[in-house]
């Protein structure tokens, strides 16, 4: 039996990860759980199984890939705000008055805004399409199956085609733009390793390497959410599948090192299981 890190998302302090039926949160400077949610499908929490989360504002996104399901939750008033439905959503990001979703289920990135974000606007299609990140101005993808990191909004503009920042990664998959906006971090599954993208130059450098990430799951290419989060203070937080654990790294003048491994064991599930279940999933939303 073994528990999924998927994904991870820092609000307020907490790092918040998903697991199979669970939400958790844990002190980003002592690593111990705070939060706790435990949930199934129209059970306690609400929850339409999410596969990983990000933030928004004061709030968490959590999306579900099996269910397509987008949720807006307030994980300390424990308030769930909106259930929206995409196609196979893998990653969101806030933009303008929006959110900028990924749907790996349609190969497109939709920018989502009006009441309940119903109002839909497809600006990328891509079989690939996977993570992203940005600022107010521009946005930055993963493309999974082009092995390549994307700018896809450039000043507030959508880019038609896309820049390409740089490529040849092996399975590149969760990113943060760093606060200066000028380096990407960037988790490669393939390689098991974190990279550092020059936004300007294309110049990539490696951060970290054997890390415990998975190399995917059938019809998924990406596995199960591997990203990444940067803390006020510089820390950098990697969740990795595989290992099961949330990476902490300290940057300092002599680089970036990692100091500790928050580990969040704490909800059993037999992996194989897991894997019968998005092969369910994608064989029915292949239908």
């Amino acid at each position: 039996l073994f528990s999924i890190t998927m994904g991870v998302a820092l609000l307020k302090d907490t790092l918040f990860t998903v697991h199979p039926g669970a939400l958790f949160g844990f002190d980003s400077t002592t690593g111990e759980r705070v939060i706790v949610v435990r949930s199934i499908p129209g059970g306690a929490g609400g929850f339409l199984e999410p596969t990983s989360v990000t933030t928004w504002n004061d709030d968490l996104v959590l999306l579900s890939f099996p269910f397509g399901a987008v949720q807006i939750y307030d994980p300390f008033t424990e308030t769930l705000k909106l259930t929206t439905i995409f196609g196979g959503p893998i990653d969101a990001h806030p933009f303008q008055d929006g959110l900028i979703v990924t749907e790996v289920q349609n190969g497109t990135v939709v920018f989502a805004s009006g009441d309940d974000l119903g109002e839909r606007e497809v600006i990328y299609t891509s079989p690939g399409v996977t993570f992203l990140t940005g600022n107010e101005t521009d946005v930055y993808l993963t493309d999974i199956l082009d092995q390549t990191l994307y700018r896809i909004i450039q000043d507030g503009e959508v880019l038609d085609p896309p820049t390409v920042v740089a490529t040849g990664f092996a399975a590149p998959e969760g990113i943060v733009l760093l606060p200066d906006g000028d380096k990407i971090l960037l988790v490669d599954a393939g390689k098991e390793s974190l990279e550092e993208v020059d936004t300007m130059t294309g110049n990539v450098e490696t951060i970290a390497t054997d890390l415990g990430f998975l190399p995917g799951i059938p019809g998924l290419d990406f596995g199960f959410a591997n990203d990444v989060a940067v803390g006020d203070s510089g820390a950098i937080y990697v969740s990795g599948d595989r290992a099961n654990v949330i990476y902490k790294f300290e940057s300092s003048t002599g680089g970036t090192t990692m100091s500790s491994a928050v580990s969040s064991l704490s909800h059993a599930f037999p992996f194989m299981l897991m894997r019968a279940f998005f092969s369910f999933f994608l064989g029915t939303l292949a239908v």
